[in-house]
């Protein structure tokens, strides 16, 4: 239950960073194209999700010493949080679930026809 608690206030915190950076009036010179949103939804298995969330993880691999080394820092780099979040949408799923059964029975008709 603690851990729930937890996890429930490090999503918070993070949702409202997130929610507070895109209300903000103006980005540092530069940056006004240099932030980004995206949310896809794909149709995965757990195993594939946490295989696709690694790979995403791993993908910023190559700038993570960067934190460590301020040398290895180029000009103008700031510090830029990526936020991943990866849940199944059972909302979603039931409604494709409905489209396919739909699907399903109209291409029945047509073969029966």
């Amino acid at each position: 239950m603690a851990a729930k608690s937890l996890e429930r206030m490090w999503n918070a915190r993070t949702l409202d960073r997130i929610r507070r950076a895109f209300e903000a009036a103006s980005w540092p010179a530069g940056w006004e194209h240099g932030s980004h949103t995206s949310t896809s939804i794909a149709y995965l298995t757990p195993e594939e999700t946490t295989t696709l969330a690694h790979e995403l993880f791993m993908a910023l691999d190559p700038y993570r010493e960067r934190q460590f080394n301020p040398s290895l820092r180029p000009a103008g780099a700031m510090p830029v949080e990526f936020s991943l979040y990866a849940y199944p949408r059972e909302d979603l799923a039931a409604l494709r679930m409905t489209d396919t059964t739909s699907e399903k029975a109209e291409n029945s008709k047509e073969t029966d026809e």
